[in-house]
């Protein structure tokens, strides 16, 4: 019988606790939205939560395990609750083109609201928002 790390542990019962919340109080403000979405960058899928900061390896692949920096970050709109949206924290400036077709540019300091369909350009990198 070969002795492998954790073989005491695996063979004991692992037991689950769940928790639901069904009071419906996730569906005001957007909060179960925020929870959902996500952007697709390259190979790479990061959830977009409220605390979310995407930083240098997330957009450039060659920066590998790079966090000296946030280039962006997760935001709610000063007046609007329940409106979020990616903050542009990089030197350089993001063309964005939205669902419909618009394009514009979203430079250092401002943010797109995170819609389904939002592709944003990174430089060289591009990510699309996704649920």
């Amino acid at each position: 019988m070969s002795r492998r790390p954790g073989s005491e542990l695996a063979s004991r019962p692992l037991h689950f606790i769940w928790i639901a919340d069904s009071s419906g109080s996730m569906e005001q403000d957007g909060k179960i939205q925020a929870l959902n979405t996500a952007i697709r960058i390259g190979r790479s899928v990061v959830m977009l939560n409220f605390d979310t900061g995407l930083f240098p390896h997330h957009v450039n692949e060659q920066k590998i395990y790079d966090f000296s920096a946030p280039v962006a970050a997760v935001t709610e709109h000063p007046s609007s609750s329940g409106v979020w949206g990616l903050k542009n924290l990089s030197p350089r400036k993001w063309v964005v083109s939205a669902p419909g077709g618009d394009v514009k540019d979203v430079e250092t300091g401002r943010s797109v609201t995170l819609a389904v369909g939002t592709r944003i350009q990174f430089g060289e990198t591009v990510g699309e928002i996704k649920l």
